[in-house]
């Protein structure tokens, strides 16, 4: 698959679980979409989320793996391409890092 074409995916796939993720949940956290890889066939992609408060994080994973196949349902009906992937959901740990060593520089500056 061409690159254009997999970040193409990548950034459609991304842009629907973010608006599905929105419609869906219960507003107990906030659910942020930030990175999608999308593998060279196109038949496997791990879409990487972080949570809001953290503590709701293995609740927010757990629900977003129980809804796989309605997610995907509402890939493929948004997303015209001839083979959807296969969908898995992991924490984004370098965004939770990135974050922690921005709050350590904020508080070194103060």
């Amino acid at each position: 698959m061409s690159l254009f074409k997999s970040d193409k995916i990548r950034y459609r796939v991304k842009e629907i679980v973010a608006e599905y993720i929105s419609r869906e949940t219960n507003g107990k956290s906030i659910i942020s979409v930030t990175t999608v890889d999308v593998n060279s066939k196109a038949d496997n992609a791990t879409i990487y989320i972080t949570v809001m408060p953290e503590n709701e994080e293995d609740g927010a994973l757990n629900f977003l793996k129980r809804k796989r196949s309605e997610i995907k349902k509402y890939i493929q009906k948004r997303l015209p391409i001839a083979h959807t992937p296969f969908i898995d959901f992991a924490i984004d740990n370098g965004e939770k890092l990135s974050q922690k060593i921005t709050e350590i520089e904020i508080k070194e500056r103060n």
